[in-house]
């Protein structure tokens, strides 16, 4: 009986825990009608895979207007060789 009892809790435990975490969303900003805006994740996976392939990772920004001043949107990641 108890081993029927703990093979039933570690299941419980590995279906709980097997779901990944979901990304963080990409607030939108207001008045920015550009590029779809990266998120924090999406950076540095593309710079991860610039750095593997032995080459420089290059992160394009929009700067949008804001009420506390320009803030930096990253847009794209380009791979460049050193």
């Amino acid at each position: 009986m108890f081993k029927i009892v703990m093979l039933f809790l570690c299941l419980g435990f590995y279906g709980c825990s097997s779901n990944p975490p979901e990304s963080p969303a990409v607030y939108p900003l207001r008045n920015y009608e550009g590029p779809e805006a990266l998120t924090s994740d999406d950076v540095f996976t593309k710079s991860r895979e610039c750095v593997m392939n032995k080459m420089r990772p290059n992160v394009n920004y929009l700067y949008v207007n804001t009420d506390q001043g320009k803030a930096p949107v990253p847009i794209s990641v380009i791979c460049s060789p050193f």
